[in-house]
Parts: C-alpha cells; sequence; structure tokens
C-alpha cells in the first residue's frame, strides 16, 4: 500500500514540477519589476529632444529606477537652475542624473556659490560645463578664469567657445596665456583666445611667428587681427590663402602685403569663420 502511494505522488511530482505554476492555483505569480525607461525618461521629464534621448540614454543604462534622477532634478530646481538649461547640461553629461545629492551636488554647488557665482550665473555655466560637479579641480580652474578675466560675460563667452577649457589643467594654459600677453593682448582678449590657451606651447609660438612674418609688430593694434587670423586659417595655410587672395584680387604680392598689414582680417575672407 506504502509503495502503491509513494508511486501515485512521485507521478504528480513529475507531472507539476515543484518550480512551475500550478495550473489550477488562484495565486498570481509576483509581476517582474518594470525595467526604468532612460530615453523615455529624458524626454518626457528632463525635456530632452528625442534624438539627444537617444545619446544620452546608453550613459544610464545601469539606472533600475528614476528615483535618484528624481532627486537630482529636485536639487538643481530648488537651487534656482533654469530648465533649459538643466536639459542641456543633462544633453552634454547624462551621468549628472547619477550623482548623489548630498555627497557630491550639495557641497559642489556650495563651492562654486562661494567663489562669488549666482545661481543664475551657475545654470548658466551648467548648460555648457554639467561634469565640473564630479571634477573639483574644475571648480578651482572656473576662479582662476572669473579673476583672470573680470566679469562673467567674458567667462561665459570663454567657455561657450570652449567648452574643454576647464578640463586643460593650469601648467598649459599659463605659459600660453604669459606669451600672449607679452605680445600686447589684455586679459579680456584671452577669452577670444581661449582655444589658443588650451593649445601647445610650440603651437601658440608658431602661430605668434606667422603673424609677424605678415608685417604686423607686435604690441600693436592689428597685431590680436592677425594672430586672429592666423588662428582661424592655420599657421601652415597662411600662405596658399595668400597665393589665393592674390590671384582673386589680381593684386601684386608687394600690394597684398600691405593690404593685410593694414587689414589682416582680410585673410579670413570667404573661410566661413567668425570676423
Amino acid at each position: 500500500m506504502l509503495r502503491l502511494r509513494n508511486h501515485l505522488f512521485s507521478g504528480v511530482r513529475a507531472a507539476f514540477p515543484p518550480h512551475h505554476h500550478h495550473p489550477f492555483s488562484t495565486t498570481t505569480p509576483a509581476p517582474s519589476p518594470a525595467r526604468f525607461a532612460a530615453e523615455e525618461y529624458l524626454v518626457a521629464t528632463c525635456g530632452l529632444t528625442p534624438a539627444q534621448a537617444a545619446k544620452a540614454s546608453k550613459g544610464l543604462a545601469h539606472l533600475k529606477s528614476p528615483a535618484n534622477p528624481d532627486a537630482v532634478l529636485s536639487f538643481l530646481a530648488g537651487a534656482g537652475l533654469a530648465k533649459e538649461d538643466i536639459a542641456a547640461g543633462i544633453a552634454r553629461h547624462p551621468q549628472l542624473l547619477c550623482c548623489k545629492v548630498d555627497k557630491t551636488l550639495t557641497p559642489r554647488f556650495a563651492q562654486i556659490l562661494s567663489i562669488g557665482l549666482s545661481p543664475a550665473q551657475i545654470s548658466r555655466i551648467i548648460s555648457i560645463v554639467p561634469n565640473i560637479f564630479v571634477a573639483p579641480s574644475m571648480i578651482s580652474r572656473l576662479q582662476f578664469y572669473l579673476s583672470l578675466l573680470g566679469t562673467f560675460d567674458l567667462l561665459h563667452f570663454a567657455l561657450k567657445r570652449t567648452p574643454y577649457l576647464l578640463g586643460q589643467k593650469l601648467e598649459v594654459v599659463k605659459p600660453n596665456m604669459a606669451l600672449l600677453l607679452q605680445c600686447g593682448l589684455t586679459a579680456s582678449d584671452l577669452a577670444l583666445f581661449s582655444k589658443v590657451l588650451t593649445s601647445k606651447p610650440e603651437r601658440v609660438k608658431e602661430m605668434l611667428a606667422c603673424a609677424e612674418k605678415l608685417g604686423v609688430p607686435r604690441n600693436t593694434g592689428t597685431f590680436k587681427a592677425a594672430l586672429w587670423s592666423v588662428h582661424c586659417v592655420g599657421h601652415d595655410s597662411i600662405g596658399a590663402k595668400m597665393d589665393l587672395l592674390k590671384a582673386t584680387l589680381g593684386c601684386s604680392e608687394a600690394e597684398l602685403a600691405l593690404a593685410v598689414r593694414r587689414a589682416p582680417q582680410i585673410l579670413r575672407m570667404s573661410e566661413g569663420h567668425q570676423y
């Protein structure tokens, strides 16, 4: 009898293994947790465009829920940052949504405030350099450039032209800065030449030498225009550009050289660069 009972129960166990839901059970299996839809969140909650969200969502693939992104957005909005600036910052650096509010955002925001920037100004900075929150060295560089340039508007202008300016070590920037100042440029001029500041010193010296070869002496009012033209065209392309202008304008080499000394900006004609 016992053998018969065991045989019957073994048949039942074989038909309905313990890890499978019994077909006659009234209990419902627990649903699997919903997956965090990063791309949808970036569009609906953060204000990114679908194209921006598709690119940014790759940096958020590890997130399981919107809890931390919600906390980050709440902090930034409560600190006075504009929604459009937050969206621009997230599009540039989506990992901003992964920062810890208490351990990272709060102390770093306070540190930036302490150098004299208002929440509205910080908002504009975050739209360009959002990773400043995760790189403390950038805050000290921000303070350096604010002191150097003298106004927030010039600082903002420099960062818009060169977003990676705060990522460059000052050991590289300061020698270039000294070279430019020795040539008669002012501290405020450096905002325009922010990309030059991040170049290798050898390249900056080549640019300065090329500007001098155009016949424009250093420490003159037109030297800045000559240097900017060399920067835009490329010091190794100036010769070809001079030949092109000579052919286009139908002038002699001497006439062109005189024109360039008087108005170096003609070298940028038809180059599509900003004047």
